[in-house]
């Protein structure tokens, strides 16, 4: 484990984890579990500006633990038609992954706020029990 931290206790800066693929759970205080994969470390690439544009591959996904296990990947054959590579975004007030409409996750900067909605990118529903939710718990796993 990287990061484990309740509420207003870290800034999103500690998921700027380089060279690393993780793993980001996610508990709302509704009880809710969320979670994301991305086998690019979010924050500051040199050859992404921060407040630029997404970047990542399409090796990231979505899952939801609760109220029972689900996982969105992107949808590549679709994305052949449709251009859709809003994988992950980082900017200085919150993280996100996917895009269009909604962000599939996005956790404000100081990591006590976040909301989920319908992402095309992954084909994913809301993933907490409602679009804008109170953040709970966070865990950072990383993996090599």
């Amino acid at each position: 484990m990287l990061h484990c931290a309740g509420r207003s206790t870290v800034s999103h800066m500690h998921f700027c984890v380089r060279g690393s693929q993780a793993a980001c759970l996610i508990r709302a205080t509704g009880l809710r579990c969320a979670a994301l994969w991305c086998n690019v470390s979010f924050g500051m690439h040199a050859e992404t500006p921060y407040f630029c544009r997404y970047y990542g591959t399409g090796e990231c996904f979505v899952f939801q633990l609760q109220p029972q296990l689900l996982c969105w990947r992107w949808w590549q054959k679709k994305m052949q038609q449709t251009k859709n590579d809003y994988f992950q975004f980082g900017t200085p007030e919150a993280l996100a992954m996917g895009g269009g409409p909604h962000y599939a996750i996005r956790l404000d900067a100081d990591l006590s706020m976040g909301s989920s909605g319908t992402s095309s990118t992954f084909g994913s529903p809301c993933l907490a029990s409602q679009e804008e939710f109170q953040i709970g718990k966070v865990e950072l796993w990383g993996l090599g």
